[in-house]
């Protein structure tokens, strides 16, 4: 190997230290997300189950009331 072309073993340590918090920041993010999914999943299949309901019952475009599901309805502020 030629002289010119040899990586130190500072700069080794520098760029395995830079794949290291690669790697950390992205289990943090994943963490992140997967905490988000967890808290946000019953809200989700909730809403799913309701919709899916409505398209059965022939509804063409369906529409969502916070009156309509009275187990989320306190939870829910921003919809209506």
């Amino acid at each position: 190997m030629k002289a010119g072309k040899r990586k130190t073993m500072n700069e080794l340590l520098t760029q395995v230290n830079g794949i290291l918090w690669g790697y950390i920041l992205i289990a943090t993010l994943i963490a992140c997300n997967l905490v988000a999914i967890i808290v946000l999943g019953k809200y989700a299949f909730r809403l799913l189950d309701d919709y899916r309901q409505q398209k059965r019952r022939g509804i063409k475009e369906p529409t969502f009331h916070r009156s309509q599901l009275p187990e989320i309805e306190k939870d829910v502020e921003c919809w209506d």
